[in-house]
């Protein structure tokens, strides 16, 4: 199997190695290519040494890197998807397989043509680990793999042997989700981080700044966990709207991190070992303080490519989801977003239109 990865952040990376450290072909596409190693490694928390791997190619030509490739990993930022999937048409074709890592954010509706031409297109609910590069295009610190990777699939029946190798690559029981829209409706962190930026910049305005911010998770308080959970609730109306299909796969925050109430889901937050140390998406400015770093993904891609996309199927459904159109609506009033989602842009315009797509390109069996 030979495996081609668009993008070269901390989960692009974490997928090179691993896949490379078990003897598979594995050629990486980024424009920052001179920077990066043929030579990868994963350390522990010390700088220690665990894992080697080769890299076959490191390119920014996406013919060379997607030639004679078995999977295709998608791991660059949503707001992009448009912009990657015009790269990528000429080389797919029907015996083509994408894999989006993670999925959610409205991927799948950039990538519609390449299910035109009969790809399939495969995405994971969340990523095998946490992943944290030490040096870009050489050093990488992952988490101890989830024991568990939930997958769906649109455009064709699902490929076995790829399920297997997932499984084996990630040392993990690899889940096959049936309806897609597990994965799109799992979109953990359009509900984790916005509300948690929400709860920590809430009364910003431009001129403001701090002289210290919270660490992101360590610092986790009661109010981020309260919000996050009325999120949570809403996302759970919006899966029971789509009776059509089977969304069993959408687990809720109190399951999915065993806590049944805010300050036990606080706690379980602040424990979280691979969640340590990391800081608050902000800018410091000399003399002045933090500001809030809104050309952080965390804000781009969460907010413009993750709450935008539960609000908007939210609508299509006449459901009411205050609490998620009060985050939105406080982040679009700074005004700072080029783009963002828009369903429109790919002749979604109404709850019809939006279960016919994934009626039309779902999983065969």
């Amino acid at each position: 199997m030979k495996i081609a990865i668009i993008g070269a952040g901390n989960i692009g990376t974490h997928f090179a190695i691993s896949f490379a450290s078990m003897g598979y072909e594995v050629r990486i596409c980024s424009p920052r290519y001179k920077e990066i190693s043929k030579h990868l490694e994963l350390v522990d928390e010390k700088d220690g040494l665990l894992k080697t791997a080769k890299i076959a190619l490191v390119s920014d030509d996406m013919r060379a890197c997607l030639c004679g490739a078995n999977m295709i990993f998608i791991t660059t930022p949503a707001q992009i998807a448009d912009e990657i999937c015009a790269r990528i048409l000429p080389f797919i074709s029907s015996s083509s397989s994408i894999c989006f890592a993670p999925g959610g954010s409205g991927a799948e509706f950039a990538f519609k043509p390449c299910l035109e031409k009969g790809a399939k297109i495969y995405a994971l609910q969340r990523v095998p680990s946490i992943a944290r590069l030490v040096k870009y295009g050489k050093r990488l610190w992952a988490s101890k793999p989830r024991a568990r990777l939930f997958i769906s699939c649109l455009g064709g029946a699902k490929n076995d042997d790829f399920l297997e190798v997932l499984g084996r690559v990630f040392d993990c029981e690899v889940i096959f989700l049936k309806d897609f829209l597990n994965i799109s409706l799992a979109s953990s962190n359009a509900i984790l981080h916005t509300a948690r930026l929400f709860v920590i910049f809430k009364g910003f305005k431009e001129g403001k700044f701090y002289d210290t911010l919270p660490l992101f998770y360590e610092n986790w308080d009661d109010e981020s966990s309260e919000l996050f959970l009325a999120l949570d609730d809403e996302l759970g109306s919006i899966c029971k709207a789509l009776s059509d299909f089977d969304l069993s796969g959408v687990k809720s925050i109190k399951e999915h991190y065993e806590s049944q109430n805010i300050k036990e889901l606080s706690a379980k937050i602040r424990s979280i070992p691979a969640f340590k140390g990391l800081k608050t998406p902000a800018v410091f400015v000399k003399n002045k303080g933090y500001k809030p770093d809104f050309s952080s993904r965390y804000f781009v891609a969460d907010f413009d490519y993750g709450l935008e996309v539960l609000v908007g199927i939210s609508q299509f459904l006449g459901l009411n989801t205050p609490k998620m159109r009060e985050v939105l609506s406080w982040y679009k009033c700074f005004n700072i977003a080029s783009k963002s989602f828009n369903f429109t842009t790919y002749e979604i315009k109404n709850k019809n239109t939006f279960v016919d797509f994934y009626k039309k390109y779902s999983y065969i069996y």
